[in-house]
Order: C-alpha cells, then structure tokens, then sequence
C-alpha cells in the first residue's frame, strides 16, 4: 500500500519558535500537524473528479521551468514502498537523497541544516491503518 504524504516548508521564524517549545508544547504542535493532515487528505476530490484541463490557446506558451523541487517530488513517487520504512516520521528529502527523518520535525530540520541543506525540504509520512481504506489519491 502506498504511503500519504504532504509536504510542509517550514518558514525559519516558525522552525525557531518550535525549537524553543517546551518538549508538551512540541507534542501539542506534533500532534495538531498530523491532525490537520488527515483533514486535509480527506478534502482532496478523488482522482476521478479532477478537472478536465483547458484545451491550447492558439498560440504557444513559452516554455516552463520544471516545478520546484521536483527530483524531490519524482523521488518520492518513484520510492513510495520505501518512504514506508519511515511512516510516522518527518523526512527531509535533498534531491534524491534522504538527508534526516525522526518523529521531531525541529530535530529533523536541524540535522539537515547540520548537514549544509539550506532550505529543507521536509515532508511527514503518514502512518497507514491497515483496517482503513483510503482510495482516489
């Protein structure tokens, strides 16, 4: 079964304010994270129901750059049995390469910036029930 993720940047203001939390008040946040994931995740319309794209104009669009982070983001897809090793940990994920992961996303980020990542992209894998079944994502 595939993992659920969702990726979260973590502005530098916010990463600080975290890290100097009391270890209940890092829980409190912890939990109210994964909380809002699973929120999240149940809004998103299945796959069925996405909007039919818009037909070409005419003329040619220029060219588009490829989208931010996306060795990360094909990374990801391409690793799905992989990432659930790491269910119920948050991942910083450096191009291809997984730079730090634990159940602390200040921890988490600060092994990463240690490591010279100067703006982690980190993301929370979701700890799947095996008596629920998630579909159309």
């Amino acid at each position: 079964m595939p993992s659920r993720t969702l990726t979260i940047e973590v502005p530098p203001a916010e990463a600080r304010a975290y890290e100097t939390a009391t270890p209940e008040q890092q829980r409190r946040v912890d939990d109210a994270l994964r909380g809002r994931f699973r929120e999240l995740m149940r809004t998103l319309p299945p796959v069925s129901q996405a909007p039919e794209p818009v037909p070409s104009q005419a003329h040619e669009a220029p060219a588009l750059q490829p989208p931010r982070r996306h060795k990360e983001i094909a990374w990801r897809r391409a690793h799905e049995a992989e990432l659930e090793t790491y269910a119920g940990q948050w991942v910083v994920l450096e191009g291809e390469t997984i730079v730090a992961h634990g159940k602390k996303p200040a921890e988490v980020l600060e092994r990463a910036k240690g490591q010279g990542v100067r703006i982690p992209y980190i993301f929370y894998v979701e700890e799947l029930d095996p008596d629920v079944a998630m579909m159309g994502l």
